[in-house]
């Protein structure tokens, strides 16, 4: 019973998991590299750390539209976020 669950588990372990799009560099290239996403709720809404950026949302339905975005449609992302 245990080499069972002992195998389902290296199975697991060896599957490829999905993996966003590409996130921006500091510069607004893109980057190979994954960048956690902080997100902490603040008094009056939400203060989100990815990379070396920080966002404010001052409701959950604007945050999790970005988050959305940035995971599914990059460049989109990067137009509507990183305007200078």
């Amino acid at each position: 019973m245990n080499e069972d669950v002992r195998q389902e588990a290296q199975c697991e372990a060896k599957a490829p998991s999905p993996r966003p799009q590409r996130p921006l560099a500091c510069d607004g290239r893109e980057s190979s590299k994954s960048y956690a996403v902080n997100i902490n709720q603040v008094e009056n809404g939400f203060y989100v750390h990815v990379g070396c950026k920080n966002f404010v949302f001052s409701n959950i339905s604007d945050l999790l539209e970005a988050i959305d975005l940035y995971y599914t449609d990059l460049p989109s992302a990067k137009k509507k976020y990183l305007t200078e």
